[in-house]
């Protein structure tokens, strides 16, 4: 369903859901499309997001590693439009990422990876979508997210579990924040006024 959505705004994907290629085309939609789904959703919602690096309109800590492209690093809104484009466009280098992250005791990213994947992702039949799955590059669960706070020797910071928490009980929750439906509709007629004028 979000493929054949994604699809619709952007048109380059292959029959079996798969990206053969991330142009700059793609991940600007995607990116766009982004932004387009945060302006459909509650703020409270959006403020579990924007809680992992931003306090009020400032960064907790300017460190590239928590941040899924530096771009992100320019305001909430970027911060979570460039997760978004990540977890799309290239899975399986975030995935790769995130794993090595949590090794050492980091869980920014990963506190992102899950809001997009669990809050952001997921779908009305209580799914969620993970790109460009194979062997080599396995979906990361709240479960493995979990096991790896447990087995961590670094303290991390209290507002990032809070965070992982309320994800959590967002994702086993029976209600949907945003639509990528209407997210696509608001992407297309923000997309028609920009080539009208």
């Amino acid at each position: 369903l979000i493929y054949s959505k994604l699809e619709e705004a952007a048109g380059i994907y292959t029959g079996d859901g798969v990206i053969e290629q991330a142009d700059t085309t793609f991940r600007t939609t995607v990116h766009e499309l982004a932004h387009s789904w945060e302006d459909g959703i509650p703020k409270e919602i959006k403020e579990i997001f924007d809680n992992i690096s931003w306090e009020k309109a400032n960064l907790r800590d300017v460190n590239n590693d928590f941040f899924a492209m530096p771009y992100g690093m320019t305001d909430r809104e970027e911060d979570l439009a460039t997760m978004f484009e990540e977890y799309i466009t290239n899975g399986p280098l975030l995935r790769e990422r995130i794993r090595m992250s949590m090794k050492i005791g980091k869980f920014e990213i990963t506190a992102k990876y899950l809001f997009v994947k669990y809050v952001m992702l997921k779908d009305y039949d209580g799914k969620f979508f993970e790109y460009q799955i194979d062997d080599e590059s396995l979906p990361i669960t709240i479960d493995e997210v979990e096991s790896a706070i447990k087995e961590s020797n670094i303290r991390i910071p209290e507002h990032i579990l809070e965070t992982i928490r309320k994800i959590k009980e967002l994702a086993y929750s029976g209600e949907i924040y945003g639509s990528l439906d209407n997210a696509i509709e608001g992407f297309k007629s923000l997309a028609v006024t920009q080539c009208a004028i």
